[in-house]
C-alpha cells in the first residue's frame, strides 16, 4: 500500500540493547498495527512519510508510536472517529477511492 501510494515507511529503532516482553493476544496486536499503519498510509499524500517506533517508557512499559505527515484528525472529531462506524467525512472526501467501514480506530481503541 505504501509503495503504491509512494509513501515512505520507516521503522525507528530505539536501541539494540532494549529488551522487553509484550504479553497479549497476538491476533489483536497484529490487527491494531495493521489498522494504525493502513490509516496512516491512507491519509498521507504521495511523497509523505509514515514512521513506526517502539520505546520503553520510564515505568518499563512498551510504547508504540505511528506518526505520519498526513492530514491528521481535527481535535473536535477525535471522539467521533474512535467510535464504531465514525468517520471524518472531510477526510473521506480526500480519499474517496479508499473509503473504509469506520471500524479501524474503534477496534484499536
Amino acid at each position: 500500500m505504501a509503495r503504491t501510494k509512494n509513501v515512505r515507511l520507516f521503522y525507528k529503532e530505539i536501541s539494540r540493547d532494549a529488551v522487553f516482553d509484550i504479553f497479549g493476544d497476538e491476533t489483536a496486536i497484529k490487527r491494531i498495527l495493521i489498522n494504525l499503519l493502513s490509516n496512516a498510509i491512507k491519509f498521507t499524500e504521495s511523497g509523505g512519510i509514515v514512521t513506526c517506533s517502539i520505546s520503553v517508557n520510564d515505568n518499563g512499559d512498551a510504547e508504540l508510536s505511528i506518526k505520519d505527515t498526513g492530514i491528521g484528525i481535527p481535535e473536535d472529531k477525535i471522539e467521533h472517529v474512535l467510535s464504531p462506524f465514525g468517520q471524518d467525512t472531510d477526510a473521506q472526501v480526500m480519499v474517496k477511492s479508499e473509503a473504509g467501514t469506520g471500524l479501524g480506530l474503534s477496534i484499536v481503541k
